[in-house]
């Protein structure tokens, strides 16, 4: 069960398994590429393939949350510029979202590079969604940056180390929960209001990452 609104649990999946789905999440058509590069392949419930995602990865999603959560699709992310400061409240299309879990599979594409990289949680919750409809439920940009105010003991400590892709103004006006470092087998996870983004993993020589990110909803 988990214990917190983020955190990590270790020793989830086998390497075996998380090789198996990589192979499989990696061929699937239909990838969703942002302008950045970042690409996404998801299962949502209408796909062919939710059964056995289910199956493969969230029936064990569910044993380390609870019989509650349900789940509104998986992705699996190609990640090749470092993710800014964002929240997932806005995939609000059934029930309230719930929780994000990451499952880390590769950096590089190379399984054994994975603790090379993190992912940074912010205490701050976002509170700026444009709920005006279904379409139009994203975070709502102007708004938090007519809102957002500095303080003390901010995300600034970490600049060098980890978040230097970020804004200096964004980051005097956030604080830092937890910075989870990946590591093979285990699951990443944070309440979808929370805001977060990547490391800077640039900055260490790195040109890609690579994860299985579900997001889950409640009735």
């Amino acid at each position: 069960m988990l214990t917190d609104n983020s955190g990590q649990i270790d020793d989830i999946f086998s390497q075996e398994e998380l090789s198996y789905l990589k192979k499989y999440f990696s061929n699937l058509p239909g990838a969703f590429v942002h302008t950045d590069g970042n690409s996404f392949s998801s299962i949502s419930q209408q796909h062919p393939l939710y059964s056995w995602f289910c199956k493969k990865v969230f029936n064990k999603i569910q044993q380390i949350s609870d019989a509650k959560v349900q789940l509104l699709f998986g992705s699996y992310l190609n990640e090749k510029s470092p993710w800014t400061v964002h929240c997932d409240y806005y995939h609000k299309l059934i029930g309230e979202p719930y929780t994000v879990f990451l499952i880390p599979l590769s950096v590089n594409g190379d399984p054994n590079l994975v603790d090379k990289t993190h992912t940074i949680i912010f205490n701050e919750e976002d509170t700026y969604v444009d709920n005006t409809g279904v379409a139009n439920r994203m975070w709502d940009t102007k708004l938090w940056n007519s809102k957002k105010t500095k303080k003390e003991n901010n995300s600034m400590t970490f600049y060098e180390q980890h978040l230097s892709h970020v804004s200096v103004d964004e980051l005097e006006c956030l604080t830092i929960q937890k910075i989870l470092k990946w590591k093979l087998g285990s699951v990443l996870y944070w309440d979808e209001k929370l805001l977060h983004c990547s490391d800077n993993f640039h900055k260490n020589n790195l040109t890609s990452k690579q994860a299985i990110v579900v997001h889950t909803y409640v009735v």
